[in-house]
């Protein structure tokens, strides 16, 4: 017969390990993955940089607006009144198919690209280096949405301008330094000057497309310049409707959202009551079965067998009841009687006639004990009487050996002899 591969103990401890580790991968694929990847200081909502926009998010909240981030089914939650907000479109970390069917919203506001940043090392969050990105990024970018019918377009850079002789809205865009300008064929321009458009709208039948040349006027560190706020609102009112969701694009910067795991339905209401349920079951199927493993226990029986154990059984049974009197009672008389047997006692003697009758016999050989006052100072009576003392209770135990060990005495004193004369033989 050949060994087993693996020890008892062995085995249980690969068993032990593969249950906890398939326990442990199943809590951990009902666990949402943070949609939020390690590089939240460009140009995102969840971005607190100079680049990011997580003012304008935080401004249409407070403002009764209902924004939202989206880090994956965009579109589901955009709907078909919501507006998507594309805000500087990272093709190196974006997923260009995802880009291309988000263009399909019906409402779009797209901001160019404008800046390269260098993330702080010391705070991630912040950025140490800005500077501006070449030409052909928001080019590119503008081409995505601008083509068909309304090309040649053209992006193009010039001095943030003192006044804006082309402005719908009212309010005028604050800036310095240099200002991103487009130039689209049969673009509408919003806000513009010159040199080209800050704000335009381009309409594809049903489709609305709002395209904001410069970031500065939207970002963190331009948003509290002038009346920049107040004008951000006007545009997304401008393209949206009331109530209706402004979902912010983050897939575009390389976000993604958390792995749904069908096993969550499992730790959901109603099903998550199923699930406990379970547990319990199988807590106490396990605790019930705990009782077969191992060595079987030895089987004792009720009742032992033998001589030995015949008057162990009846002992105990007697020590239960209660019958101690009655028995050391029996045992003093049928003491008394062995010994007149013994010694030949004359027949018709019964009761305190044999007792004095031994008692005389005794007193003739030597016997330093008295059988009567053994048995009167025990209270041993004989009768209906025998076992209980004059107030009719039961006698104490002490009292009761005492007198069994006096008579064993007296009976070896008469028939044998005391230990002296024993010992002069």
């Amino acid at each position: 017969m050949t060994s087993p591969l693996f020890s008892r103990s062995a085995l249980t401890l690969f068993l032990a390990c593969a249950a906890a580790l398939f326990a442990s991968s199943v809590l951990l694929s009902t666990l949402d993955e943070d949609p939020i990847t390690a590089d939240i200081s460009g140009p995102g909502t969840y971005s607190a940089s100079a680049v990011g926009y997580a003012g304008i998010h935080d401004l249409l909240r407070q403002t009764g607006h209902n924004a939202e981030r989206s880090a994956g089914g965009v579109l589901a939650a955009v709907g078909a009144r919501g507006t998507l907000v594309l805000a500087e479109p990272d093709f190196a970390r974006m997923n260009g198919i995802g880009f291309l069917q988000a263009l399909s919203a019906p409402r779009i506001l797209l901001v160019l690209p404008k800046w390269d940043w260098t993330r702080d090392k010391n705070r991630p969050s912040w950025v140490s280096r800005v500077e501006l990105r070449q030409i052909y990024w928001p080019t590119n970018t503008l081409s995505l949405v601008a083509a068909g019918n309304s090309v040649p377009l053209e992006v193009v850079r010039a001095d943030w301008p003192d006044e804006w002789p082309v402005n719908e809205l009212g309010h005028s865009p604050a800036g310095s330094g240099t200002v991103q300008l487009m130039k689209v064929q049969n673009m509408r321009t919003i806000i513009g000057s010159g040199e080209g458009a800050l704000v335009g709208e381009i309409t594809e039948d049903d489709k609305r497309i709002l395209i904001i040349a410069d970031p500065d006027i939207m970002s963190n560190h331009g948003i509290v310049r002038g009346e920049n706020a107040a004008l951000m609102l006007d545009i997304i009112d401008s393209i949206g409707l009331p109530g209706a969701p402004v979902v912010f694009d983050e897939t575009i910067h390389g976000f993604r959202g958390a792995r749904s795991s069908p096993a969550k339905i499992f730790f959901r209401l109603p099903f998550a009551i199923v699930t406990i349920l379970l547990c319990c079951s199988a807590a106490l199927l396990a605790l019930a079965g705990t009782g077969r493993f191992g060595a079987p226990q030895a089987w004792t029986p009720a009742l032992g067998f033998g001589r030995e154990k015949l008057i162990d059984n009846s002992a105990r049974l007697l020590d239960y009841g209660g019958h101690h009197a009655v028995i050391l009672d029996r045992y003093a008389m049928m003491t008394v009687r062995s010994v007149a047997r013994s010694l030949h006692a004359p027949g018709g003697l019964d009761g305190d006639a044999l007792v004095g009758w031994l008692d005389r016999l005794g007193r003739a050989r030597g016997v330093s004990r008295s059988c009567a006052e053994i048995l009167r100072n025990t209270d041993i009576g004989h009768g209906e009487t025998a076992g209980v003392d004059k107030t009719g209770k039961k006698r104490r135990l002490a009292g009761l050996f005492r007198c069994a060990g006096e008579i064993y005495k007296w009976k070896g004193e008469i028939l044998i002899g005391s230990a002296t004369d024993r010992r002069h033989r």
